[in-house]
């Protein structure tokens, strides 16, 4: 995460690997899937956060079908001291 105004806004970046169960949803080609991404968001002074991230998973060719998955989100963090 890079901060910056004042480290009111921010830049995310994100990577990880994890196991992905079809069920019946989109069939990505098997089981171990990697996520990566990138955020932009902004923190008020109540410290809500609020972000908008795209991220891209797939299962790198490790499978035959490696049809990817492009996701667009927007976050509302809500601290809770």
């Amino acid at each position: 995460t890079y901060e910056f105004f004042r480290d009111r806004a921010f830049i995310e970046l994100n990577a990880m690997v994890g196991l992905y169960e079809e069920g019946s949803g989109v069939d990505l080609g098997g089981p171990v899937e990697f996520r990566s991404g990138l955020g932009v968001g902004y923190q008020n002074k109540s410290g809500m956060r609020f972000s908008l991230s795209f991220d891209h998973r797939s299962n790198a060719g490790l499978y035959s079908d490696n049809p990817g998955l492009e996701t667009v989100q927007f976050r509302v963090s809500i601290p809770t001291k």
